[in-house]
């Protein structure tokens, strides 16, 4: 077990689940293995702000927040990656680079059609939201 700082809760390590391979098998191709998976959604959000300012296409869903958290507390040599359905609009987003630059694996990354799920959220003065999707 690793040490985290206390209050910390810490995410289980992806489980390596494959049957042993045999002396005749070639070596597996693929992604690399991630020491730490997400499993939650990416939603591209627009946002509109209580004192009047917008941004559209603003990164969001919890798998979002939970990965560059985990990136965060995880230790530089732990593999980090996520794993969700996003829309064939994901890449042009810029969001898959977003996350190879900061070193969470996109290869869980699933396309499911043409939209990536969006939603708009809308921060009212008294620290409230309304999120709805789009």
């Amino acid at each position: 077990m690793m040490d985290r700082p206390a209050g910390r809760e810490q995410a289980a390590p992806a489980a390596a689940s494959d049957p042993p391979a045999a002396a005749s098998d070639p070596p597996a191709a693929g992604p690399a293995r991630v020491d730490y998976v997400v499993l939650s959604h990416v939603i591209i959000d627009d946002l509109r702000f209580a004192g009047g300012g917008e941004r559209r296409g603003a990164l969001g869903g919890a798998g979002s927040y939970a990965a560059a958290g985990l990136r965060l507390a995880a230790r530089p040599a732990d593999r980090v990656g996520i794993a969700c359905g996003v829309g064939e609009d994901f890449s042009a987003s810029g969001y898959a680079a977003w996350f190879r630059e900061n070193r969470i694996d996109t290869a869980g990354l699933e396309r499911r059609g043409r939209r990536t799920p969006r939603s708009r959220v809308a921060y009212h003065a008294e620290d409230t939201r309304t999120e709805t999707p789009a």
